[in-house]
């Protein structure tokens, strides 16, 4: 089959260097919830501009109110509703099939696409090839009269199916594309169907959602109508500065989302390193404990010594989480009792597993308070009813 389109050397090599981004693209996967919020993007981008592109005056917000939430917008006909409703169904439908090979890209399959986009809009015609002449809007290019048209599309068809080349995704997708809006099949809804078209086949090569944006219209329509002439150069420049630009999005999520996993990561690997030993601020203090001539605590020589190792159980080498224990509270002894290094050991050995220091520290304490002198009963006894209470100086028993 001769097919009815050149491009230069150029464009050929700009194309396949997208390729090779694409590939890159999957060293880095995304994390599942940074995927549905970048396809939700690319999905509400591709609805609003595809329908803008053929004359919506939906806004982006008033297109995102009803595709996303579902809601009305005051002021506006219920033909654009219908329209946004219907595009953002059909863009779930082919990123549905993104990753399948059944159905092939196929003309059954755009007729199902264009079925999505005119239903309840023109329901007689909703996936049904036209059976008038029409003529593209502003542009002087003759469409295939509808006597042709099965004709047209079943060569159409086999190119799509049976012809490999050329196998760069974003030259086959600009091809289908510009074949397809050059047939016009349907009596409306062709850009959008022909765009549709273009991107299950780039999702299918790996490509996110491409969108050809509002403010590219001019320079769309005047890539189409040299395409029309059988250059396709223009129109796949365009074509790939979009695909790079949804390239850039994606690569922006991958960066988000690292950035966010970054403190998850650093507190899952200072996990892994306190279990395997304690942190190096611990040593140090360990190292420099006032007056213990920089013995270390018995739970870090418990870490660093081999079990079974038959040194003698208690301060210095415990050899089991029994004797590391005990080590660890003879040691925990000689501590200070009171100020900011006993909270401080107390606090490492609760990181260290050995709760039981901890517990030592607080006893250690309340027998401290156990043995100060006894206070005056005074107010508190009084407010017990306690007899024997003895009244504070300069205060009378009442009653």
């Amino acid at each position: 089959m001769t097919m009815p389109f050149t491009w230069s050397a150029e464009i050929a090599a700009r194309a396949a260097a997208l390729d090779a981004e694409v590939e890159a693209l999957r060293s880095r996967p995304l994390t599942p919830a940074a995927l549905r919020s970048l396809i939700a993007w690319l999905r509400l981008q591709h609805v609003y501009n595809s329908n803008a592109i053929e004359g919506n005056t939906l806004t982006l917000s008033e297109t995102k109110v009803i595709v996303e939430d579902g809601l009305t917008v005051g002021g506006k006909s219920l033909r654009e509703h219908a329209e946004a409703v219907n595009l953002a169904a059909a863009v779930d439908y082919i990123l549905g099939l993104a990753r399948a090979e059944d159905p092939p890209v196929d003309a059954a399959l755009i007729r199902n696409l264009h079925l999505l986009v005119l239903r309840d809009i023109n329901r007689d015609e909703a996936g049904r090839y036209r059976q008038e002449p029409v003529r593209i809007s502003g542009s002087s290019y003759p469409t295939t009269e509808p006597l042709h048209l099965e004709e047209a599309m079943n060569e159409f068809d086999e190119w799509l199916t049976t012809e490999p080349e050329p196998r760069n995704a974003v030259l086959r997708a600009a091809i289908a594309h510009t074949w397809l809006v050059n047939i016009h099949p349907f009596i409306d809804g062709n850009g959008r169907v022909a765009r549709l078209t273009m991107n299950i086949l780039l999702l299918r090569a790996g490509y996110p959602l491409a969108t050809i944006r509002k403010e590219d219209r001019p320079r769309y329509y005047d890539a189409l109508e040299r395409s029309h002439a059988g250059d396709l150069s223009e129109w796949v420049t365009l074509l790939a500065e979009r695909v790079t630009d949804s390239i850039r999005e994606y690569r922006r999520a991958q960066d988000e989302a690292e950035r966010a996993e970054g403190p998850v990561t650093s507190l899952s690997q200072r996990y892994r390193e306190t279990q395997a030993g304690p942190p190096p601020d611990y040593l140090m203090w360990h190292g420099v404990l006032p007056g213990r001539g920089g013995s270390a605590c018995p739970c870090l020589q418990r870490q660093s010594q081999p079990r079974g190792s038959g040194a003698t159980a208690g301060v210095g080498a415990p050899t089991s989480d029994t004797a590391g224990v005990a080590g660890g509270m003879a040691w925990a002894a000689q501590l200070p009792r009171t100020g900011p290094d006993s909270r401080r050991h107390a606090h490492h050995h609760t990181d260290c597993g050995i709760a039981e220091s901890a517990a030592l520290f607080g006893r250690r304490q309340d027998d401290d308070r156990d043995r100060q002198p006894p206070r005056s009963p005074g107010i508190a006894a009084m407010a017990r009813g306690d007899s024997n209470a003895r009244p504070l100086p300069g205060l009378a028993r009442r009653g």
